[in-house]
């Protein structure tokens, strides 16, 4: 694309310098140069500051996408765990099956908001203790 601009933009200096203002022959192909040397150097300039802005953005999605990924796993997590445990409760009456399951609901809330898995065992015995 820039090169097909670049010829139309060849092709139109030189219809302006041929038959719009007649000038001496060949007194235009400095100044053409020159802007052919700026016109390069700003396609040049415009492709940097695209692939710069673009790597960025592909990184920001990358993350923006991973943070929502893992967000649906957790609550995928949850979902499990809670069927899980309306299935148990549900198919027993056994008491110590649904604390059980309870208790790995719970567990999976608490790694959720970042809190390490030993933090729960210790829960439980302050409140046997208390």
């Amino acid at each position: 694309m820039a090169v097909f601009l670049f010829l139309f933009l060849l092709a139109a200096y030189f219809f302006i310098y041929v038959y719009l203002i007649p000038t001496e022959p060949l007194t235009w192909v400095p100044s053409l140069i020159i802007v052919a040397i700026i016109y390069w150097l700003a396609i040049g300039t415009i492709y940097f500051l695209v692939d710069k802005y673009s790597v960025r953005l592909r990184s920001l999605i990358v993350q923006v996408v991973g943070a929502e990924l893992q967000q649906l796993r957790a609550a995928n997590k949850r979902a499990e765990s809670l069927q899980s445990m309306a299935s148990v409760m549900r198919a027993t009456l056994s008491f110590e099956k649904v604390v059980e399951e309870a208790l790995n609901v719970c567990s999976l809330t608490i790694e959720e908001m970042g809190v390490p898995a030993h933090a729960l065992v210790g829960a439980v015995f302050l409140y046997e203790i208390g």
